[in-house]
């Protein structure tokens, strides 16, 4: 999917504007009461979020950019940097994520929905308990509702999709109207 070059550059400068929003935290003062390396934490991690919600870049990028920024400024070692993603229950969530990105992008959450739209698919009511039912299904394999709800939402996305109801063209209540 490709921006219009205007939206691309519009992009670009909310990169920047995060940039220098981060730089500007960076070297203000550190309050008393914390030490140097908690306030560039928080300079780093508070310019990563601030790049998400202004949509400068995806959560996945300014994650990553925010890690690597830890470790090679020198704030934490790369042992403390990465030593969350030491937890089993973390991968878990990360690889969800993962193949929920690869069910969409194959399509292969839009085949699963069409099979229970021809299976379930009389109301919505049906079509909702059939997700339910899904997820009761897969929970036992993952511990972790995040988790759960990265492989079930391609799914659900896809049935939402298919039936015509999307928030992005305000037909979102067309699916169940309430």
């Amino acid at each position: 999917m490709s921006l219009h070059p205007k939206k691309t550059m519009q992009k670009h400068w909310l990169q920047v504007y995060v940039f220098i929003f981060g730089l500007i935290i960076w070297f203000i003062p550190t309050p008393s009461g914390l030490e140097t390396q908690a306030w560039h934490l928080f300079a780093i991690f508070i310019t990563a979020i601030f790049a998400v919600i202004i949509n400068a870049m995806p959560i996945f990028t300014s994650s990553i950019i925010a890690l690597a920024t830890v470790v090679l400024t020198g704030t934490l070692t790369t042992k403390q940097a990465y030593s969350g993603f030491s937890e089993d229950f973390i991968l878990l969530i990360i690889v969800a994520f993962l193949i929920a990105r690869g069910v969409i992008k194959s399509g292969l959450g839009k085949r699963i929905a069409f099979l229970i739209i021809k299976k379930f698919g009389t109301s919505s009511l049906k079509l909702g308990y059939s997700v339910v039912a899904a997820d009761m299904f897969i929970s036992p394999a993952f511990p972790s509702n995040t988790a759960r709800s990265g492989v079930l939402y391609p799914i659900v996305s896809a049935l939402a999709a298919d039936s015509g109801s999307k928030v992005s063209d305000g037909s979102r209540k067309k699916l169940v109207p309430f």
